[in-house]
């Protein structure tokens, strides 16, 4: 990925900004406009997957208060904005309003979804080929308006609409007649929420009460890959090559929710303090799918080759959900607080799906013609889950230089299960789960003459597995020193590890370590000029766990075990006119998914007037990864260098 260098743009921005009126009815805003270039080598695919800043112009920032009334419409507004152009993912945000009539809050974000990783889902990456054969380019559009009628009266009506758009192309894979084939995607869906409501504030108690109503609609459409027809297996199957004409499949999914939002808090008493919520929304969806096949095609299910397929599948569900919650804040005594809650979550989901599949021209696996072969399958699944949860803290800062915490809490989890899905599950669907984890919790913080030491632990007890993610037992322990010199030095340390596991139940054997370290020094301001700054760090993870392969529910042993190390450092220089900052980053990981990547970021900005400054910058990454199980090895690295210039105009 490579732009054309264009000097003209600089002296274009440059005169554009001082053209600019000094002062006007409404002051000007102060915004950074500029062009970014770009030029990659190497993956460029793995770049855009992880970052993904193009080149082009770019409005890094916008920042707009109005100095008063605007024609008897706003008495004040207030606009900003971030990355609008060739970024990645750009926002703004207008928030405008007469005092004490109505506030407006708008707010259009854009994010650009890219992944074409070298290595997943990729069976000819031993070939040299990539990306592999899962891949999207999508962007995101979300509009978000809010409208507070009487907003500092005692009662504020309030009306709402979020609009959630998601569009693009992609690439996937679908099996099919023992083949797997490569087929061309898109997808656009449209998640829209309306909403309406009142919050209250009388003085000893205030909240609000919500209700809103979510629409969702999605479409995505499935096409053989041109030149896809031989598919990932290029052996024949049973003396017949395994081919496809064509695949054709269209997915749509409705899903209508209502839902109800409370929330009150009150202070009956003047050292107690009273939260509670609840929330409410029973969805109901809809979805069908419609597929039609052509080609040379066996399945060993029905034991005979066949040349189509006509596949459809409609299935509805509806779902129940509902949260609860209590919480009291008491100040027991001076420096003394006491703090307990209770949740509650309930959920149940029905559904149940048809599924019509008609086989075109079969035979047996002897040649012999059989006709049509129409088969149906009717399937239905129920979950019914709940959750309670109660906890206790208490928190002492009375102690001289020391401060205590301690704390418990329970979750109950009752779950029944029916349907597909049972490999996820310890035992066999049909039957109703329960599962309790108790937490157990204190801590300690000392502060005298600069320092400050701190040490926290909780301790996870569960008595039986529902999922077989789920712990037995879980410990978690966190260290924390620091000490401060006036405002030149400043150093920290931090220790967490937590370690969690299931060794009581052998078909599981789960059990995982992640342990994290860290340490930063910053020194500065050096003579009101300089300010450095350096940290570093290590990540290390062991996982094992015996888990069921969905093709035959077999058991099998997976392990996961990463370390990871960090080198971060920076400076910033202020000096007369001149602002300089820059970083460097250094990540390396070892174990299952080895890596390394370093980042450079150097931004320098000089004011060559009152108003207008010139700013530059230079990003790199380079990224490249080892050879392993699943890598793509030196097919994935890449190095990456962004050079931009802007223009910085200050009123």
């Amino acid at each position: 990925m490579k732009s054309a260098v264009r000097p003209p743009l600089l002296a274009s921005l440059l005169f554009a900004a001082s053209a600019l009126p000094a002062a006007g009815q409404q002051p000007l805003p102060e915004f950074e406009l500029g062009y970014r270039f770009v030029d990659v080598s190497g993956n460029e695919q793995m770049y855009r997957t992880q970052i993904n800043d193009r080149p082009g112009v770019l409005l890094r920032m916008l920042a707009w208060d109005a100095a008063g009334p605007m024609d008897g419409i706003f008495d004040y507004a207030h606009l900003d904005a971030s990355d609008i152009g060739a970024g990645p993912a750009g926002m703004l945000r207008l928030t405008a309003g007469q005092a004490n009539t109505y506030r407006l809050s708008f707010t259009w974000r854009r994010t650009n979804f890219y992944s074409a990783l070298p290595a997943f889902a990729n069976p000819f990456l031993d070939d040299g080929i990539v990306p592999g054969q899962h891949t999207y380019n999508r962007v995101r559009n979300i509009y978000d308006a809010t409208l507070e009628i009487f907003p500092n009266k005692k009662f504020t009506p309030i009306l709402g609409y979020t609009r959630n758009v998601f569009v693009g192309p992609g690439q996937t894979t679908y099996h099919v007649s023992e083949n797997e084939f490569a087929l061309d995607q898109d997808v656009h869906s449209v998640d829209e929420e309306y909403r309406i409501g009142l919050r209250f504030d009388l003085s000893w108690i205030r909240g609000a009460v919500i209700q809103g109503w979510r629409r969702y609609r999605f479409e995505e459409t499935d096409t053989l890959k041109p030149g896809g027809n031989g598919g990932n297996v290029s052996f024949p199957i049973l003396g017949r090559d395994v081919t496809a004409d064509g695949i054709d499949r269209t997915t749509q999914n409705k899903i209508n929710t209502p839902v109800t939002s409370v929330w009150v808090a009150g202070q009956p008493v003047s050292r107690v303090k009273l939260v509670g919520s609840y929330v409410r929304a029973d969805a109901s969806g809809e979805a069908t799918s419609l597929e039609a096949d052509s080609g040379s095609f066996v399945s060993f299910q029905i034991a005979r080759f066949f040349a189509g397929l006509n596949d459809g599948i409609t299935s509805k569900a509806d779902t129940d959900y509902w949260r609860g919650s209590v919480r009291a804040d008491v100040n027991l005594a001076p420096n003394i607080d006491f703090t307990g809650g209770w949740t509650e979550r309930s959920r149940t989901l029905e559904g149940q799906a048809l599924i019509s599949s008609l086989y075109l021209d079969t035979s047996t696996f002897g040649q012999v013609p059989l006709g049509d072969l129409l088969r149906a399958v009717q399937e239905n699944t129920s979950l019914e889950r709940d959750d309670r949860t109660l906890d206790t803290s208490v928190n002492a800062r009375w102690l001289g230089c020391f401060s205590v915490n301690a704390g418990w809490s329970q979750t109950h989890q009752d779950v029944e299960f029916n349907g597909e899905g049972a490999e996820e599950l310890v035992d066999q669907p049909g039957e109703e789960f329960t599962r309790t984890v108790n937490t157990y919790g204190a801590g300690v913080t000392w502060s005298s003459m600069g320092w400050t030491v701190g040490a926290d632990y909780r301790r996870d007890d569960g008595n039986r597995p529902i999922l077989r993610t789920d712990f037995s037992d879980r410990d978690r322990y966190k260290f924390r020193a620091s000490y401060a010199w006036k405002d030149l030095v400043r150093v920290g340390g931090t220790w967490r590890e937590s370690r969690a596991d299931n060794n009581d139940i052998p078909e599981i054997a789960y059990e995982t370590r992640v342990r994290e370290v860290a340490g930063d020094l910053e020194v500065g301001p050096i003579g009101k000029i300089l300010t450095l700054r350096f940290s570093a760090g290590e990540f290390r993870v062991d996982r094992d766990i015996l888990i069921r392969v969905p093709q035959d529910f077999s058991i099998v042993p997976q392990a996961q075990n990463e370390i990871g190390h960090t080198w971060e450092g920076g400076l910033h220089v202020a000096w007369k006119k001149l602002a300089l900052d820059g970083s460097f980053l250094w990540m390396g990981n070892q174990g299952s998914i080895p890596f390394t990547a370093n980042r450079v970021r150097v931004r320098a900005e000089y004011d060559v007037g009152h108003n207008v400054g010139v700013a530059g910058e230079w990003l790199r990454d380079q990224y490249g990864e080892d050879p392993a199980f699943d890598q793509a090895g030196l097919l994935a690295d890449y190095n990456a260098n962004r050079y931009g210039i802007f223009v910085h105009w200050k009123p």
